[in-house]
């Protein structure tokens, strides 16, 4: 399983999201400082959306190939459409 993890600041409040996922299986799992508030299994589906609120914010984590037969993915989490950076050494195989 990989993961990927982000630390910011929303509203003056320190938060942290990571998503936990499997590249055959499907399994994405996001949690939000600590809590779990997304889970599905989707086999062999790369690109996916799981969306989330937090203090009145609409956060989306994405994940998708960054070519058409690509074993490297793009991993991202925007926040009310701002992207937020993801922490060193948190990655996949590409940001």
């Amino acid at each position: 399983m990989e993961h990927k993890t982000w630390k910011f600041q929303l509203k003056g409040e320190d938060h942290i999201v990571r998503l936990d996922w499997t590249y055959w299986g499907g399994r994405r799992e996001v949690f939000v400082d600590g809590q779990q508030r997304h889970e599905s299994i989707i086999p062999m589906r790369w690109r996916s959306s799981q969306v989330f609120e937090l203090e009145g914010s609409h956060c989306v984590v994405t994940t998708e190939p960054t070519g058409l037969m690509s074993p490297k993915f793009r991993i991202s989490l925007e926040i009310d459409g701002e992207g937020i950076k993801p922490q060193p050494g948190s990655s996949f195989w590409e940001g």
